[in-house]
């Protein structure tokens, strides 16, 4: 009889052992699923939407030249920008940044408008499908009168 009940308990530890390795087995299948799912979204987003020429024209779109304005950016993005550079006197070739200068005196020539002032906004990253938490800078090139010259996007570790 002593045999018989030693017998059922382990017959019921085994029992429990395979029901609990059919649970992990199914978690584990599962978890998986949802990996191949993630990576499959993660594949199918658009290369153009990690090109930084094609973001920039987006935000062209967004704020036109020659239209838009400095207040109309603030409205729009509701936070205030983590870099302002008013044009040097001596203009863009005095500015103690080089690779800076270079950049706006370029944009300069391409628009052949006067850069009076830049903002730069770091920003969370709302298109970016394959990190969550990404950052990108949004440049803001304004003249004289407070209208956009030019914008670029850019990641924000550029």
């Amino acid at each position: 009889m002593e045999e018989k009940n030693h017998n059922q308990r382990l017959h019921s530890i085994a029992h429990s052992v395979r029901s609990e390795r059919g649970v992990t087995c199914r978690k584990m299948k599962n978890t998986l699923y949802i990996l191949i799912l993630s990576l499959w979204v993660a594949g199918c987003t658009s290369s153009n939407m990690l090109n930084k020429e094609y973001r920039t024209n987006k935000l062209r779109e967004i704020y036109p030249a020659e239209v838009t304005t400095k207040s109309d950016i603030h409205k729009k993005l509701q936070t205030n920008p983590d870099l302002v550079i008013e044009r040097p006197e001596t203009g863009w070739i005095g500015f103690n940044d080089s690779s800076l200068s270079q950049k706006l005196l370029k944009i300069e020539d391409q628009t052949q408008k006067d850069i009076k002032l830049v903002e730069r906004y770091v920003t969370y990253d709302p298109r970016s499908s394959f990190d969550f938490y990404s950052l990108c800078s949004l440049w803001f090139y304004y003249d004289s009168e407070d209208r956009v010259v030019d914008v670029e996007w850019e990641w924000h570790t550029d």
